[in-house]
């Protein structure tokens, strides 16, 4: 995939690059180096303008569900019912559900490295 704009791929005040320093690569959880996209930046900017920060309704929540199982089908050919899909805010929270709700706790479960420290918590 052609990246179509410039980055500073080396910040010196940056956490990464004073810790690793310039011969190592990072390639961290949350790569920032190539800043937001601005089609990111206007839709938060809209959903904060929006004035709607609670919870989701029951009606948006059904509504993204179901945008997640259409995407998945066009994406990947993967057919899911919306009523499968689970609405979690990060990573974590999504493998610490996984591993309480669906997994035998007599079975061990694997976590391959390098992972990002708070995998291996759980």
């Amino acid at each position: 995939m052609p990246v179509e704009f410039d980055a500073d791929s080396f910040k010196p005040a940056e956490l990464k690059w004073t810790e690793q320093g310039p011969a190592n690569i990072g390639l961290g959880v949350a790569e920032m180096d190539f800043g937001t996209a601005p089609v990111v930046v206007d839709t938060v900017h809209d959903a904060l303008r929006s004035g709607v920060h609670g919870y989701l309704s029951p009606a948006r929540s059904l509504a993204t569900r179901v945008a997640s199982a259409q995407w998945q089908k066009s994406r990947y050919g993967w057919s899911v019912d919306p009523e499968m899909v689970r609405l979690v805010p990060d990573v974590v929270t999504a493998l610490f559900r996984i591993m309480t709700e669906y997994i035998n706790p007599e079975r061990p479960v694997m976590v391959m490295t390098p992972a990002y420290p708070k995998f291996e918590l759980y």
